[in-house]
């Protein structure tokens, strides 16, 4: 199998939203995962969490909930795999959060990992490289855009 590339929402919502400090690194590297064939993953929490972020912005960086949804759609719906766990994956990624003493909005992290790990991803690719790395990444690694 490919390597696979999964995005954080903090990549996602830099990279498409052009005023946004880290846009140019952001957009960069997505730009270079999409182009050149990598498998990239999208993981639901991912999109839900990046859609809730751009529609809920203060007024005059706020999308609106169809702009939103397209930029998203255009972005990523041809070109990455829409991933998710469901069921007894999720009861087992809870389970091994709560042995890693992993609580809080950390959880959300976790889940985010959780769908990778279970599409095969090799790196996920995100700005919260310190939440991250406090979740037991077995073998995954981290890559922040801007530095390699």
């Amino acid at each position: 199998m490919a390597e696979a590339t999964a995005i954080d929402t903090s990549v996602v919502v830099a990279a498409l939203l052009s005023w946004h400090a880290r846009h140019p690194d952001a957009l960069a590297e997505l730009d270079a995962l999409l182009g050149d064939g990598s498998r990239v993953l999208l993981p639901v929490p991912v999109l839900m969490e990046s859609y809730s972020v751009m529609t809920r912005l203060p007024p005059g960086q706020r999308l609106s909930a169809s702009d939103a949804h397209e930029l998203l759609s255009r972005t990523f719906a041809s070109s990455s795999e829409l991933v998710s766990v469901e069921g007894r994956g999720a009861w087992q990624g809870l389970a091994q959060g709560m042995a890693a003493n992993i609580s809080g909005g950390a959880t959300h992290d976790l889940h985010i990992l959780l769908v990778a790990r279970a599409h095969g991803a090799t790196s996920i690719l995100t700005f919260n490289e310190r939440d991250f790395s406090r979740l037991p990444l077995e073998g995954i690694r981290l890559r922040v855009p801007g530095t390699r």
